[in-house]
């Protein structure tokens, strides 16, 4: 079990070090995958996402999705 000193609460909510590396990697590259993310956490990739889920659901990540289409290279209208 983890000591006091070893974990930092935002409310009531206590993080980790797991989730701290999980918030450095994203903070770095939003869209690095769950299993990279895992194995430099040394967990799995469901871990990662279970915690990715909660920490969106504490607000402490805000997911927002961006979407850049080069009009001329899918050869379609863009709305």
């Amino acid at each position: 079990m983890q000591s006091y000193k070893d974990s930092h609460y935002m409310g009531n909510n206590q993080f980790d070090e797991i989730d701290e590396k999980i918030l450095q990697m994203l903070a770095k590259d939003g869209s690095i995958p769950f299993q990279e993310v895992a194995r430099a956490c040394g967990v799995s990739g469901t871990t990662i996402h279970t915690r990715v889920k909660r920490l969106t659901s504490l607000g402490v990540i805000k997911v927002q999705n961006i979407s850049s289409i080069q009009q001329k290279s899918v050869m379609i209208p863009v709305l």
